[in-house]
């Protein structure tokens, strides 16, 4: 399950490209080169692994959003070289309510460790399950 979950993680991050004009910008205002998650040396996490995020999304997720069945709301992000989150994105959701609490989720989490290509920190573009049950 877990490997399957993986795989569908990167075929989606595979698949899905960044607008030009939702690139970020470095600090001089130049558009940053943003960076598929298959092609990094070392991938974005966030603050204490996978178990530390699943936990994260649990304790903070609203309880007031309720679904029939359980759901997923697949976002997309970029994890720039500092470890912030930008350009947030729902690519697959569920409704108006849960897509903007997954969206929610993910801006209000703390920075994530950033991704490296080359012993340099990378902006990084990452996808994400946020479940809803």
């Amino acid at each position: 399950m877990k490997i399957a979950l993986y795989s569908l993680l990167i075929a989606l991050a595979m698949a899905v490209t960044l607008p030009s004009e939702a690139r970020p910008r470095d600090s001089r205002g130049q558009k940053m080169t943003v960076y598929d998650a298959s092609v990094v040396d070392v991938q974005p996490t966030f603050p204490g692994g996978e178990r530390a995020m699943l936990s994260y999304i649990n304790r903070n997720r609203d309880r007031g959003i309720r679904v029939d069945e359980p759901q997923r709301v697949i976002c997309g992000f970029v994890v720039m070289p500092d470890g912030q989150l930008t350009c947030i994105s729902v690519l697959r959701g569920v409704d108006e309510a849960v897509n903007r609490e997954a969206v929610r989720l993910i801006e209000e989490m703390p920075r994530w460790e950033a991704g490296r290509r080359h012993n340099r920190d990378v902006a990084v573009y990452c996808v994400v399950p946020i479940g809803f049950r």
